[in-house]
């Protein structure tokens, strides 16, 4: 069972950090000074799991939101000498190293991101609609609901599995007619009118602000091209592992899995152990029933694992 740890007021729980620490152990074998990216840092909650259970460990940790560097630095300031933070999205892991044994993408909103009003991630209370993981980002959820046209909308919601996409996306251009859409509490009472509660699960904003988020920070692309990116850092043994939260993520990280780890050599040829394209799908895991009743965040929480071989 994880433990929660706070700062500044933001409250966190690593998801599945026990097994995120086997799958690590198991790259780890063998090797004398293991290097580890975790790509996804926001409150370094596995990181900092990592560098108290192996000694020789040196972590970088890469987030696209700067504001985290002060609470990064204050939380890991034992392992200083253990651990660099880089801030860049996580497409950019090739600038930062050149091998490592161990890879992680957490793909959770972080709870200072999604806690904080300010920062618009969260559908529960009200505030700007932002939802830029980098604020110094151009494209927010602002521009989006009201400069994008009634088919863009459409699609957009469509696409994340919003069975109201059509009606969200009427509303939010005849709302927007009126009054410039600038909060969150705007855009639920807009969800609120749009999708109807008979046999609805789960907030009517859920999958209409998931997808705004995932527009805004350009996710799945950044996420494939980040994945293949990480793929070419592995040592043998080492492995890349991944926790995703819905379909649309983990729909990408199954494909390119299973291209990395296709045997693409001609039956005619010998196959070559130990290639750049070798190889193996590890056993999906998903997160324990303590865990899912101690951090209902873990819920929907799949890690899937890479190993080169």
């Amino acid at each position: 069972m994880d433990r929660t740890t706070k700062d500044n007021n933001y409250t966190h729980i690593s998801v599945m950090k026990n097994e995120v620490l086997e799958i690590a152990r198991g790259a780890f074998e063998n090797k004398v000074n293991p290097i580890m990216v975790d790509c996804t840092l926001g409150f370094a909650g596995h990181t900092l799991a990592a560098l108290q259970e192996f000694n020789n460990l040196s972590v970088i940790g890469i987030d696209r939101d700067l504001e985290i560097k002060p609470f990064i630095e204050k939380k890991l300031e034992t392992y200083s000498n253990r651990f660099t933070f880089q801030n860049d999205d996580f497409s950019q892991i090739e600038k930062y190293t050149k091998n490592a044994d161990f890879i992680l993408f957490d793909l959770g909103v972080s709870s200072m991101q999604i806690d904080n009003p300010e920062r618009g991630f969260s559908y529960m209370a009200d505030g700007a609609l932002d939802m830029r993981m980098n604020r110094n980002a151009n494209l927010d959820a602002k521009e989006i609901v009201n400069v994008y046209s009634f088919d863009q909308l459409r699609a957009l919601f469509a696409e994340n599995g919003e069975k109201s996409a059509a009606a969200v996306a009427k509303n939010i251009v005849e709302f927007r007619e009126k009054n410039e859409i600038t909060s969150t509490s705007q855009l639920v009472q807009i969800t609120d009118q749009s999708v109807p509660r008979f046999g609805k699960t789960g907030h009517s904003a859920k999958r209409v602000f998931q997808a705004l988020r995932i527009e805004v920070n350009d996710e799945l692309t950044q996420l494939e091209n980040a994945l293949y990116s990480a793929s070419k850092l592995l040592n043998p043994g080492g492995r890349l592992a991944v926790i995703d939260y819905h379909s649309l993520e983990a729909e990408i990280v199954k494909r390119v899995f299973r291209d990395l780890s296709a045997d693409k050599t001609p039956k005619s040829v010998p196959k070559i152990e130990n290639s750049d394209s070798s190889f193996k799908m590890l056993k999906a895991l998903k997160p324990t029933d303590d865990e899912i009743k101690n951090n209902s965040r873990a819920k929907s929480a799949h890690i899937r694992v890479l190993e080169r071989l």
